[in-house]
């Protein structure tokens, strides 16, 4: 892979939607450095139940999940809304999905990038 610098990631993404597939503080502060830092649209997951919380609120876009709020965890879900919604990459937040391993190799496989561990990397924390 090509060693790229922060300026030729940051202008690969200008414009472009990345997914925040968290909640609540967590959501909040990753939506704020992907449109701060990247000039990108920051997109954030919802339920029903916290769709109307302070962090889905400042998001630009919201991704709703529908009212289960186990739906956090349902990856190929959030996958399948992600690639509709044309997501170049997801951010999986802390907690939730970003501690299963299968989620970087699941966004792989659908043309999406994973902002986060690589399965490798969790397997050598004890995760998953």
């Amino acid at each position: 892979m090509q060693q790229r610098s922060f300026e030729e990631v940051r202008e690969s993404l200008r414009g472009k939607v990345i997914l925040v597939a968290n909640r609540g503080i967590p959501a909040r502060r990753i939506a704020r450095s992907i449109r701060e830092r990247f000039n990108a649209v920051a997109a954030v997951t919802a339920t029903d139940i916290d769709k109307a919380e302070p962090a889905a609120a400042s998001a630009q876009e919201l991704i709703l999940l529908g009212a289960d709020p186990r739906a956090y965890l349902d990856l190929p879900k959030i996958i399948r809304l992600a690639r509709e919604r044309g997501a170049v990459a997801i951010h999986p937040g802390w907690g939730f999905a970003s501690e299963d391993n299968t989620f970087p190799e699941l966004c792989r496989e659908a043309g999406i990038t994973f902002i986060g561990s690589s399965a490798e990397a969790m397997h050598l924390l004890g995760i998953g």
